[in-house]
């Protein structure tokens, strides 16, 4: 029973603590990027609430807002400018799902590295950044059950219309 709990606990605190900071990395590799390639300043705001935080370094402008509810830890964005090259804007959209893919494959590594709770810890965390980048990644428009995000196109589908030529997929109604 003890055990249980322990194991509980340490699933919370990846959830609670680990899951803001993977959406934070995500949303920093748009951000970075777009900064560095497409110019001017990039804006990363996490969470729905009021900034508790603000931090502005080189060409980036950080918002963390908090605490949030459970349900609210996956919610972040990077807002940046337009460019004429759409491959340099496509890029940029592209890095947040890369950044998660990375993030899962460093938690990944590192449970070979650990055991016991630690392994738990990370194995929460590589699933999350896995669960992160396919459904950032993949190519589709956000159901319903995204909350905030339900009707959006994800990453994906903005590279892929982006590439395309075509324009920015509007939300739907």
């Amino acid at each position: 029973m003890e055990r249980i709990l322990l194991d509980a606990l340490v699933f919370a605190a990846a959830f609670l603590g680990g899951l803001p900071v993977l959406t934070l990395l995500h949303e920093l590799g748009h951000a970075v990027t777009a900064a560095a390639l497409v110019g001017g300043r990039a804006t990363v705001v996490q969470g729905p609430a009021p900034a508790r935080l603000q931090v502005s370094v080189w060409r980036l402008d950080l918002r963390v807002h908090g605490p949030v509810g459970p349900h609210r830890v996956w919610v972040g964005w990077a807002l940046w400018g337009p460019h004429p090259d759409r491959r340099r804007h496509a890029l940029a959209t592209a890095a947040g799902p890369a950044v998660s893919a990375l993030s899962s494959g460093l938690c990944a590594f590192g449970l070979a590295e650990t055991d016991g709770l630690a392994q738990l810890f990370l194995l929460v965390l590589a699933l999350a950044a896995a669960f992160q980048t396919l459904s950032s990644g993949l190519p589709v428009r956000y159901g319903r059950r995204f909350g905030s995000f339900a009707g959006e196109a994800s990453d994906g589908l903005r590279v892929r219309r982006l590439l395309e030529g075509r324009p920015e997929p509007a939300p739907l109604a």
